[in-house]
């Protein structure tokens, strides 16, 4: 980590950026350190998705979109990467 009083952007334990309060001096009017900070987390998530068989036979059409990531009856698990402002599922 780097000398000084700097913000440390952090997910999951990786560093991704390290925001010197100089850059926010740096930065237009229309864009602050939060922006910077959202634009650049990185996502590594899963949603698990565990339906009830009720709601299953209503929802037919979605869940078989989403077979491919079914990972046992009834069970889906759906890889979410990309950054807070841009999510991207896979």
């Amino acid at each position: 980590m780097q000398k000084g009083g700097g913000l440390l952007e952090a997910l999951n334990g990786s560093l991704t950026r390290v925001v010197d309060v100089k850059d926010q001096r740096e930065l237009g009017d229309d864009e602050n350190i939060i922006d910077v900070l959202v634009d650049a987390a990185q996502l590594d998530l899963l949603l698990e998705i565990m339906p009830k068989p009720e709601f299953l036979e209503k929802q037919k059409l979605v869940f078989l979109l989403l077979a491919r990531f079914m990972a046992s009856p009834g069970v889906y698990r759906v890889p979410i990467k990309g950054t807070l402002l841009k999510p991207v599922i896979l």
